[in-house]
């Protein structure tokens, strides 16, 4: 017998790194813990989309929550998701759900009703929801049990060795879904205010110090780059190098560098 079954939905490289940090809290916390991970199996063909996903995904944690309360006898269960949640009814033992958004927030329209129907039903079962952000605890609907804030662990970043510019970075693997037109939107400010930088990441195929140029193969293209005395350096440039520029189109079709970091 254990204290704690996690169960993990375990789909992408992020959700399980963070079920294992969550497993290693628990831990600390003095919980013994064992954990249980999805497999879609021949089912992952059916996978084209939302709500369709979602229901194959909650049908496999069904199974892997099923076999671990028969292995394990745990005291109590950690849902990592809405998504393993949704099809689990009433386990026999008390749950706590782990989330980063409700349904009802990244799956929104009337295709997706089924969820959110499930989804509050759950929330309103689980002993305590654990979300990860005050963002989060907003959007919960109407009913969902006590909220507690367990947000994922982030280690401090070292001091930075040189100036930062204004950057940001969109985790959109379903456009749809994730909010990529809330994040168009917030370019869109950006650049009224007058930041126009772009960023990409390539190979230098020709470097011409002499005329401050560098070309980039960005994914199917080459780029071209041009840089000034007040362009920043952070390691030595070549070709074949491997670097992430920083850099402002011009009228002129000219694309001005103002930081070029050269990979390790």
């Amino acid at each position: 017998m254990t204290d704690l079954l996690l169960v993990s939905l375990g789909t992408t490289r992020g959700l399980r790194l963070s079920d294992a940090q969550l497993v290693e809290m628990l831990g600390d916390a003095g919980a013994s813990v064992e954990a249980v991970s999805t497999r879609i199996g021949l089912t992952n063909a059916l996978r084209r989309g939302y709500p369709v996903n979602d229901f194959v995904e909650a049908i496999a944690a069904r199974r892997a929550l099923e076999a671990g309360i028969r292995r394990y006898r745990p005291r109590a269960l950690v849902l990592s998701s809405t998504t393993v949640a949704l099809l689990i009814g009433d386990p026999g033992v008390p749950f706590a759900v782990w989330l980063d958004s409700p349904a009802r927030l990244n799956r929104p329209g009337v295709l997706n009703a089924p969820l959110h129907w499930l989804e509050r039903r759950q929330l309103a079962r689980a002993r305590v929801l654990m979300p990860h952000s005050p963002g989060t605890v907003v959007a919960l609907p109407p009913g969902a049990a006590p909220s507690v804030l367990v947000p994922p662990p982030v280690p401090e970043a070292p001091p930075p060795a040189d100036a930062r510019e204004r950057f940001a970075v969109g985790y959109t693997p379903d456009p749809k879904a994730k909010g990529l037109a809330l994040l168009c939107a917030a370019s869109l400010v950006l650049a009224a205010t007058g930041d126009r930088t772009q960023s990409v990441t390539g190979t230098v195929t020709r470097l011409q110090a002499a005329d401050r140029t560098v070309f980039v193969s960005v994914g199917n293209q080459e780029m071209r780059f041009t840089w000034t005395a007040e362009t920043r350096f952070n390691g030595t440039l070549s070709q074949g190098a491997r670097v992430t520029i920083r850099y402002t189109a011009q009228e002129d079709g000219q694309n001005l560098a103002h930081q070029i970091s050269v990979g390790r």
